[in-house]
């Protein structure tokens, strides 16, 4: 899966990285985890996307926000403030719902090449 672009107010625009890809019968099945990074307007799409491929330390980037775990999808969720950067509870409460409606709504996944 690609990165998931995110605005969560005209200041703040996220970079979502799911942690994993995996597929079955041809389908991406989604993650449960998401670093999250402060877009950076400088770098692009494909920068986080290569940064995922090769299994880069997320922490080490100045845009890192932390990251997102469903414990229980739709129910438990974790926050992890893990770099420079980090989320209020009303941005990860925004961030949550949205990332329910692309887990649930598989038309919403980023898809290669679009």
């Amino acid at each position: 899966m690609l990165p998931i672009n995110f605005t969560l107010r005209p200041t703040l625009s996220l970079i979502i990285i799911p942690d994993t890809q995996a597929h079955l019968d041809g389908h991406t099945i989604i993650t449960r985890t998401y670093h999250i990074h402060k877009k950076d307007e400088a770098l692009s799409t494909e920068f986080y996307s290569k940064m995922e491929r090769l299994g880069l330390n997320h922490n080490n980037e100045p845009s890192y926000m932390g990251y997102l775990t469903f414990d229980v999808p739709g129910r438990v969720y974790s926050y992890t403030a893990d770099g420079d950067l980090s989320l209020a509870t009303d941005e990860i409460e925004q961030l949550i719902e949205f990332l329910n409606e692309v887990r649930e709504n598989p038309p919403m996944w980023p898809q290669q090449g679009a």
